[in-house]
């Protein structure tokens, strides 16, 4: 048994080293935007309805704006966890214990799905790319930044991955049961997480069709067609247990579906916004996650997989996740997180074209990507380092509450215009008298400005190409199509202020740009 254990552990050192690296580097944001300031609008919706089964100590889900998995375990989970220590349950234990559970418990299986999708494409004697692309996946200044909110685009490509490695697996194997299990298993979860994941099980079905009919070659048409009535019965069934939550309350799933389909703007609509809308997502999956120094590799692998005809790794690693954007950027909501679920998947063909750079015959072509290699390792690390030292820093709502407790005490009359949105309180709440009214039409004294939300203060935000950190990228760039500016080194640079007012104090380290106006 130890010999055994011995052994995994010379096998697989560098997996758990990355395993190890990835919980100490997660832990430090763990604690970070709590209430009072924490995102109402999407933490808020789990925890709200979690606290409220706790109270009433009920199982039963009401709220499915989201699927059903992203609350139901938690309130499993967090149930025993007080029952067995004895603890009474509080709100903002409730949202720590909950990242602790999905954002690092759910993406370290993430890290595991990766490896054993890897190892389907790279042999043992090619074990650096394996290694390679668990490390990508580990110091993504991205992933890493965007993977730590109770929120499903934070750990949803868990499923993803498990999803893609078993669509291959099948692909080279038998079909089976087993497989079949496994295959209705995370495409249920997919959708149990978030509902849009469903869209990449298309490779998935594909692959089933394609080996039933294979497999089944020389049977008549009624045997195939009842082989296939037996997967997709076993796959309704793992599909309605996993889902059960949604069937059991359908009327307030629905009501709850088409709230999300009219909060991104309706239907889709094909009109001329469409193209801005998927150069977008399209940006934010292929060139930010993994920086511009990868789409080399990219560009590489697709060449790569046309000319050996591997049609089907073209289609799921690049045809598919593009259609994906096309359909996103038909609705009027933007937000880059939407794409968070496929980005793991490109660590497979980045890893190949590296691999086959690393062949390149001539001297000046060895060398240009020998220099790629070192600008892409410099910026991912320069990136991840940053994002790190960042997290050990005081939130900036908090330092800006510090100054106004600081303040002299006859501010508490006074009444100060704020912006907040549904990150939560003002820094200013309960100190002063607070007004929302971000564009200044009251004229009051003192304004207090949050940056993730409309205000008068006209900012220029970063070119998406040179930001290091991504923490806050899902409200920077909400709605944002001017990606690419002449704004290389600022976020959130201010470019306009009303001018009888003047900036008093900022406080902008992490999290927010917190901004107090003064009247001149």
């Amino acid at each position: 048994m130890f010999n055994k254990f011995k052994k995994n552990l010379q096998e697989n050192y560098f997996f758990y080293l990355l395993g190890f690296l990835y919980l100490v580097t997660k832990l430090p944001s763990i604690n970070h935007n709590l209430p009072p300031y924490y995102f109402a609008c999407d933490e808020g919706l789990f925890s709200d309805e979690v606290f409220r089964m706790l109270q009433l100590d009920s199982p039963q889900q009401e709220m499915f704006k989201s699927g059903p998995l992203n609350v139901f375990p938690i309130y499993i989970l967090y149930k025993l966890f007080i029952d067995i220590f004895n603890i009474s349950f509080e709100y903002v234990n409730l949202i720590i214990f909950s990242r602790y559970v999905l954002t690092i418990g759910l993406n370290l299986l993430s890290l595991l799905m990766l490896k054993k999708l890897l190892s389907l494409f790279f042999s043992r004697e090619e074990s650096k790319f394996i290694n390679l692309g668990l490390l990508l996946f580990v110091i993504s200044p991205y992933l890493f930044a965007q993977t730590r909110l109770w929120y499903p685009d934070s750990y949803q490509l868990a499923f993803s991955l498990g999803l893609i490695f078993y669509t291959f697996k099948t692909r080279k194997e038998k079909l089976g049961f087993r497989n079949i299990i496994f295959l209705s298993i995370f495409s249920s979860l997919l959708f149990a997480t978030k509902y849009t994941g469903i869209f990449i099980t298309i490779p998935a079905i594909y692959v089933v069709i394609e080996k039933l009919f294979y497999t089944f070659k020389g049977y008549d048409l009624s045997t195939k067609i009842l082989e296939l009535l037996k997967y997709f019965s076993v796959s309704i069934l793992i599909f309605i247990t996993i889902n059960l939550g949604i069937l059991l309350n359908f009327e307030q799933f629905l009501n709850d579906f088409y709230f999300n389909l009219n909060n991104y703007g309706g239907n889709f609509n094909f009109a001329w916004r469409l193209i801005g809308g998927t150069a977008y997502y399209s940006t934010f999956l292929f060139i930010v996650p993994f920086s511009l120094f990868s789409v080399f590799y990219q560009i590489t692998a697709v060449i790569r997989f046309l000319k050996d005809k591997k049609y089907f790794e073209f289609f799921t690693f690049f045809v598919i996740p593009f259609c994906f954007c096309f359909y996103l950027g038909g609705y009027y909501m933007l937000v880059n997180r939407n794409i968070n679920f496929l980005i793991p998947l490109l660590i497979i063909p980045i890893c190949f074209g590296i691999k086959e750079s690393l062949r390149f015959q001539f001297k000046i072509v060895r060398t240009l990507n020998s220099i790629n290699i070192i600008f892409l390792s410099i910026f991912l690390i320069y990136s991840f380092s940053t994002t790190l030292m960042d997290d050990f820093e005081k939130d900036s709502r908090i330092e800006m509450q510090n100054y106004l407790l600081s303040e002299p005490s006859s501010i508490s009359s006074l009444t100060i215009g704020i912006n907040e949105g549904c990150t939560g309180d003002s820094p200013a709440e309960g100190i002063i008298n607070t007004e929302n009214d971000r564009f200044m039409e009251n004229g009051y004294d003192t304004y207090l400005f949050n940056s993730f939300w409309n205000s008068a203060i006209k900012f220029q935000k970063q070119n998406i190409l040179f930001v290091t950190n991504h923490k806050n990228t899902h409200f920077d760039y909400y709605l944002n199509l001017d990606l690419f500016n002449d704004n290389f080194f600022t976020q959130n640079k201010i470019l306009e202020i009303n001018q009888n007012y003047k900036i008093k104090k900022i406080f902008g380290t992490n999290g927010p740009k917190m901004i107090y106006l003064v009247k001149k």
